[in-house]
């Protein structure tokens, strides 16, 4: 399997996915199991959080065209409150000069970033995301967006030429509007948010 894993790389950018099945309100272990049968994504590992905005499992997938890192931070009951991936070019690894990210997360803008989210989530989680409705945009650092679809709510953040690029898939369990407060906060305490 190791030797046709680059081969495998391309799938999600040819628009062939292997089954998705990543979604908040599972079971923790019922996610990090699925991650450890999948084909491309290794399997997630359980993070020694700094912070409380640390995501308590992480994996990262690296190609050709960039890295992707998939967080996840679970409730207090062990189930997944919020799922993530950030994408960043292979240039922007390589400090390329008049570097440009390919992917871009938002509901009208087709392209690899519906190609990523429906690798990971699903066509029911993008179809939902394509209809969501955008509920606020904020512009202090990047652009930042916040979605409400019918099964879930998400998340999308976007710097400078998408040179850094996040997906957030949340659970409806959680208050949007306090996401968006604790989000708040942190720009003025200057820290990452997840």
């Amino acid at each position: 399997m190791a030797r046709f894993k680059p081969l495998l790389l391309l799938l999600p950018w040819l628009g062939v996915c292997p089954p998705a099945m990543a979604q908040p309100d599972v079971p923790v272990q019922t996610l990090v199991e699925w991650s450890q049968d999948h084909l491309l994504l290794a399997p997630l590992q359980k993070v020694d959080k700094v912070r409380p905005q640390d995501p308590d499992f992480e994996s990262q997938l690296v190609t050709s065209r960039g890295k992707v890192r998939y967080e996840v931070r679970v409730d207090p009951d062990d189930f997944v409150q919020a799922e993530r991936i950030q994408y960043r070019p292979q240039c922007f690894e390589a400090d390329t000069p008049g570097c440009k990210g390919s992917i871009q997360f938002d509901p009208e803008a087709s392209g690899n970033g519906w190609k990523l989210i429906e690798f990971l989530w699903g066509s029911d989680v993008l179809e939902d995301f394509r209809g969501a409705k955008l509920m606020l945009t904020d512009t202090v650092s990047g652009t930042q967006k916040w979605y409400q679809g019918q099964r879930y709510n998400y998340e999308t953040w976007h710097f400078r030429d998408n040179l850094n690029a996040h997906f957030s898939v949340i659970s409806k369990r959680s208050s949007q509007a306090e996401r968006i407060q604790a989000y708040q906060t942190c720009l003025k305490e200057m820290c990452q948010f997840f």
